[in-house]
């Protein structure tokens, strides 16, 4: 593929993640181990799930599709920046929703994600600057039940 149909693929995919289509990037394989990347990062003042996001949760939906058992917890994080508590926590919210509606259009049932926001209240960075800001703008993915 040259250099700009890869450009032109990549704004095509990006123009339809944005209009609630999804797509899974990784080939199918059956596993018994959760995926192991379970954080997603938003562009700033954002809650669309990019093309990052959405390769990073492709396995989590073929998990999850192999695993009916499974159910998830998805907790929104926001930046320092983000104001004060409430407005951050509102948006932190916003963020799992994004994470969940993405799940749920790819036949995961809603039943089995719960999601809450944490606001700016659990940081993985402390410092105060943009690129801290972007570590802090997440939702992480947590097996909270099996039924094993």
């Amino acid at each position: 593929m040259t250099k700009l149909n890869g450009i032109i693929l990549y704004a095509a995919l990006c123009f339809f993640a944005t209009k609630g289509f999804a797509f899974n990037s990784v080939a199918s394989t059956a596993s018994d181990s959760p995926p192991s990347i379970g954080t997603i990062h938003f562009a700033p003042d954002r809650s669309a799930i990019t093309l990052d996001a959405a390769r990073i949760l492709g396995p989590w939906v073929r998990y999850l599709i192999e695993h009916e058992d499974v159910r998830l917890k998805i907790v929104g994080h926001v930046e320092n920046s983000a104001g004060t508590r409430e407005m951050a926590l509102p948006f932190s919210d916003k963020l799992a929703l994004a994470a969940k509606a993405y799940l749920v259009r790819n036949h995961i049932a809603e039943n089995r994600i719960d999601t809450i926001g944490m606001g700016k209240e659990r940081p993985v960075c402390k410092a105060e600057s943009k690129a801290c800001d972007l570590e802090n703008r997440r939702v992480e993915l947590q097996i909270v039940s099996t039924g094993r």
